[in-house]
């Protein structure tokens, strides 16, 4: 849900503390309002966390993350993906959703894993992106544990080995690794944007919002993820041996 009283406390607390940040948030409010209460929303939840959240991205001339959090214990980018987009990628309108066949969220989750990779590069701590939406109906079907488990290993398919007279025999599940943020796409089981140390992946959508992360096992700052101790991630199984299945961390009962 679009909240202007979540924009107004975000730019108070900018205006107490940080001014410049406040005039940049400000026009970048009237130019892209999702994008700005997006970032807003991503504060909260931070905050909401027991994370002490500093803004961070006008400290170099280069591309930075927008928070810096627990004074550096780790950083966070933000970005929005916006409800058309959403609408667009999984066929669930906004306004009124209908029942039936509808598409994951998670080849727009990789595109801003892709888009944001420059921004978590050469920082001493490590980095999640933080990536959602405020589309309603995305935010509560398509941020399920079993489609965000595919962005650790990409989505799952069905094959049929065939005998020399052309005939099926069972079936097994197998990826090609498209669309998982972390690994390339058909090949081998080979890591990816190892600067990104996880994801939060944010259905702001939804009262109370959905949240959740991936972690990169092979970051090259791996992320703790009991420093977000409330959020559940998920990452692969077992790093060492690269093997393709994913396992959850901090959930709880209700999840």
């Amino acid at each position: 849900m679009l909240d202007d009283q979540l924009g107004r406390e975000y730019a108070d607390w900018l205006s107490d503390g940080y001014p410049a940040y406040e005039d940049k948030w400000r026009k970048l409010s009237e130019a892209d309002r999702e994008a700005a209460l997006f970032e807003a929303a991503v504060w909260k939840t931070l905050r909401d966390h027991d994370v002490h959240v500093e803004p961070w991205d006008l400290q170099t001339d280069r591309p930075l993350p927008d928070f810096r959090c627990n004074k550096g214990q780790f950083y966070v980018e933000a970005t929005c993906i916006k409800i058309e987009t959403a609408t667009r990628v999984t066929g669930v309108s906004h306004k009124q959703p209908s029942g039936g066949h509808y598409a994951p969220l998670n080849p727009a989750i990789y595109r801003a894993a892709q888009k944001k990779a420059p921004q978590c590069a050469k920082l001493d701590a490590p980095a999640l992106v933080a990536v959602g939406t405020f589309h309603w109906p995305v935010s509560a079907i398509c941020l399920r544990p079993s489609l965000l488990a595919a962005l650790v290993t990409g989505m799952p398919k069905i094959a049929w080995p065939i005998d020399k007279g052309g005939k099926p025999h069972g079936e097994y599940q197998f990826t090609d690794f498209e669309n998982a943020p972390f690994l390339r796409p058909f090949q081998e089981a080979v890591s990816a944007r190892e600067c990104i140390s996880g994801m939060l992946i944010c259905g702001f959508g939804c009262s109370p919002p959905r949240i959740a992360g991936i972690r990169h096992c092979y970051a090259v700052r791996p992320f703790d993820p009991h420093l977000l101790k409330a959020i559940p991630f998920c990452e692969l199984h077992d790093a060492d041996e690269f093997e393709v299945r994913p396992v959850w961390r901090n959930v709880s009962p209700d999840w």
